[in-house]
């Protein structure tokens, strides 16, 4: 079981994190040579007592300022974490400068991150301080991932430093259903480069179709919360799938097919007209 802190405070001196991405070979041998050297993390479990499973939820703003390091944002990182299947989890600000790093954690019940959703605070609940400063600075969820992670403890010339080995916890089935989804949204937007470039019929139902997409998932980022760019975005999209439904009179729009046909033999009648006029020599008003 995860030691329970109710309000914690770190403050550090040129603290420093590097991290590399690794093959799960090289993975394997890392992990090997920590348990050999260091120390187990006194939070770890497992036959080696240095292992735990983790899922991190972090805070952003509709633009990202957060991920993109914009001013004041780039500076402190919010997020909530919980460790297994603990009944607590853990409401953190980790702030840093270029010699500073200062980190702040509260320890809640699992419950109570329903307590983040209303813009209204609770002065006397103990996560108020973390509540606030989303609402202030205007952050919402954005992401949520799980990792196993070992960690092991050791020491330097220069203080204290800790090894940490994470693994994102994703099925292989799951990969593979987001690997074919991915392949197969590539493969309709190449069918509508390809139909569209050839002047078909089908490549503009295609297009139609790909356009509607992402209209659940623009939809259900609405019912989790209602922003003018996700508003906009959803507006966008409906009204581009309407013009090519109307003006191409797709699924049987203004006549269908049969009156797409018929305007476009319209169209080609009138075409030879105004070429023959083009061609047709002009009168000497002086003969005959």
């Amino acid at each position: 079981m995860v030691e329970v802190e109710q309000d914690r405070r770190e403050l550090r001196d040129h603290a420093r994190e590097i991290k590399f991405l690794v093959d799960p070979e090289l993975g394997e041998r890392i992990r090997a040579w920590q348990r050999a050297h260091l120390e187990p993390d006194p939070m770890g479990t497992g036959p080696n007592k240095d292992e735990y499973a983790t899922t991190s939820l972090y805070f952003d703003t509709d633009k990202y300022d957060v991920y993109y390091g914009r001013g004041s944002f780039g500076r402190a990182k919010f997020r909530v974490r919980r460790y297994g299947n603990e009944p607590v989890i853990f409401l953190e600000r980790k702030f840093r400068t270029d010699r500073l790093l200062a980190k702040r954690r509260t320890t809640v019940d699992l419950a109570d991150l329903e307590r983040l959703e209303p813009m209204q605070t609770d002065p006397t609940w103990k996560g108020y301080w973390f509540h606030r400063r989303l609402i202030a600075r205007g952050l919402g969820p954005v992401l949520q991932f799980s990792y196993d992670r070992t960690a092991r403890l050791g020491t330097s010339e220069t203080g204290p430093v800790r090894l940490i080995q994470q693994a994102f916890l994703a099925k292989h089935s799951t990969l593979l259903l987001v690997a074919g989804g991915v392949l197969l949204y590539g493969m309709l937007q190449l069918t509508e480069a390809v139909g569209l470039w050839m002047m078909k019929r089908w490549g503009e139902y295609v297009a139609a179709v790909a356009t509607t997409v992402f209209i659940p998932l623009e939809i259900y980022e609405l019912i989790e919360k209602v922003t003018w760019l996700r508003v906009g975005a959803l507006v966008v999209n409906l009204f581009a799938i309407g013009y090519l439904v109307y003006t191409k009179r797709l699924f049987g729009a203004r006549g269908g097919h049969a009156a797409f046909v018929a305007e476009r033999h319209s169209a080609s009648l009138i075409e030879v007209e105004r070429s023959a006029s083009r061609r047709q020599p002009p009168v000497d008003a002086h003969s005959g």
